[in-house]
Protein backbone atom coordinates (compact mmCIF):
# COMPACT_ATOMS: atom_id res chain seq x y z
CA UNK A 1 0.00 0.00 0.00
CA UNK A 2 2.26 2.12 0.80
CA UNK A 3 4.14 2.52 -3.17
CA UNK A 4 0.68 3.24 -4.37
CA UNK A 5 0.66 5.94 -2.12
CA UNK A 6 3.73 7.30 -3.11
CA UNK A 7 3.17 6.99 -6.91
CA UNK A 8 -0.80 8.81 -6.58
CA UNK A 9 1.10 11.77 -4.90
CA UNK A 10 3.44 11.81 -7.50
CA UNK A 11 0.46 11.69 -10.26
CA UNK A 12 -1.48 14.11 -8.57
CA UNK A 13 1.93 16.61 -8.19
CA UNK A 14 2.39 16.25 -11.94
CA UNK A 15 -1.27 17.09 -12.82
CA UNK A 16 -1.37 19.71 -10.75
CA UNK A 17 2.58 21.22 -12.13
CA UNK A 18 0.92 20.86 -15.90
CA UNK A 19 -2.37 22.37 -15.50
CA UNK A 20 -0.46 25.46 -13.86
CA UNK A 21 2.07 25.37 -17.09
CA UNK A 22 -1.23 24.92 -18.90
CA UNK A 23 -2.86 27.83 -17.66
CA UNK A 24 -0.10 30.19 -17.84
CA UNK A 25 0.49 29.13 -21.76
CA UNK A 26 -2.96 29.80 -22.26
CA UNK A 27 -3.14 33.37 -20.66
CA UNK A 28 0.45 33.82 -22.45
CA UNK A 29 -1.02 32.86 -25.45
CA UNK A 30 -4.60 35.23 -25.13
CA UNK A 31 -2.54 38.10 -24.22
CA UNK A 32 -0.53 37.49 -27.04
CA UNK A 33 -3.81 37.20 -29.23
CA UNK A 34 -5.17 40.50 -27.89
CA UNK A 35 -1.53 42.29 -28.88
CA UNK A 36 -2.19 40.95 -32.42
CA UNK A 37 -5.53 42.06 -32.97
CA UNK A 38 -4.74 45.58 -31.39
CA UNK A 39 -2.41 45.73 -34.36
CA UNK A 40 -4.64 44.48 -37.09
CA UNK A 41 -7.06 47.33 -36.25
CA UNK A 42 -4.62 49.85 -36.57
CA UNK A 43 -3.73 48.48 -39.80
CA UNK A 44 -7.50 48.49 -40.65
CA UNK A 45 -8.12 51.64 -39.70
CA UNK A 46 -4.89 53.03 -41.91
CA UNK A 47 -6.39 50.80 -44.91
CA UNK A 48 -9.83 52.95 -44.19
CA UNK A 49 -7.94 56.20 -44.51
CA UNK A 50 -6.40 54.98 -48.02
CA UNK A 51 -9.51 54.03 -49.53
CA UNK A 52 -11.60 57.28 -48.40
CA UNK A 53 -13.37 55.42 -45.50
CA UNK A 54 -14.81 52.32 -47.85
Amino acid sequence: MGENYINGILVFILIVVLIFLFVDFADAYDYFMRKKKKKQKKINKRKRRNHGGK
